[in-house]
């Protein structure tokens, strides 16, 4: 059964890996707003998942902090993000505008200004955000049974099944994280890490095929079967730490 205090306590402990998010290949999604912000914005949070409990919807957190909600009849996924965002109809006046004009003095729109939104949007190519702005939401209560309503509608016309799920494998740990947490450390500590090293060796990061970590070794292995080790010191082991990797006990086997 959904325990909704530990998909929030899930959104919390994500705070430190997410400081990583600059450096992944990947757009992750969210909750991206400060450290002093955030307690407020989950308790409007905690309302929604409420709400989407009670209307059967499931709920999913990755360790990156990801929320992706799946609709009771279906089974199709729905990305919820918040954070300061410029709003679609913004960008929509500016696309309109650059039709007519091939440049023109931006102070002229409400463009430099970004809004606190709370986004939903169906997990599939094309499909547009929906947003609300943070500073009009009153009652938590209607908001999360307005969104309820909007994924209902949003995804009612969609298939329930596509070629390509990006979020089939929601939750589990990609060479691209590990790479997204090797940089990182590259960046935070410099040669003090082994990851330094790592994202430098353009050999063995042509195309990763696999990584393997048995307690402090990783090996990779690319695309032509290259491979290399590497035996993680105390900070590689911590950076790496913050994906669900196990340390001790079977070898963490990662493939592409």
């Amino acid at each position: 059964m959904m325990n909704i205090n530990k998909l929030i306590q899930s959104i919390n402990r994500a705070k430190k890996i997410r400081r990583a998010l600059p450096y992944h290949q990947q757009e992750i999604s969210g909750i991206n707003v400060n450290d002093k912000e955030l307690p407020q914005i989950l308790k409007t949070i905690k309302l929604l998942f409420k709400q989407f409990k009670l209307n059967e919807f499931d709920i999913k957190i990755s360790h990156w902090g990801e929320v992706i909600l799946i609709e009771p009849y279906r089974q199709i996924k729905v990305i919820l993000s918040v954070g300061y965002f410029e709003q679609d109809h913004s960008i929509s006046s500016v696309r309109e505008r650059l039709k007519t004009c091939d440049y023109f003095n931006a102070s002229s729109f409400d463009f430099n200004s970004r809004n606190l939104l709370i986004r939903i949007r169906a997990a599939r190519a094309n499909t547009k955000w929906r947003e609300h702005n943070f500073s009009d939401i009153e009652n938590g209560k209607i908001l999360a049974e307005s969104f309820a309503e909007q994924i209902i509608e949003l995804t009612s016309t969609l298939v329930a099944t596509t070629r390509f799920d990006p979020y089939k494998n929601f939750g589990q740990v990609t060479i691209e994280d590990v790479l997204a947490i090797a940089r990182y450390g590259s960046a935070l500590y410099g040669r003090e890490t082994v990851l330094f090293f790592l994202v430098r060796d353009k050999d063995i990061l042509s195309y990763p095929q696999k990584i393997t970590i048995d307690k402090s070794e990783m090996k990779i292995v690319n695309f032509g079967g290259f491979i290399r080790s590497y035996f993680l010191n105390k900070k590689a082991t911590k950076l790496l730490g913050l994906l669900p990797i196990n340390f001790e006990g079977e070898e963490t086997v990662i493939e592409r």
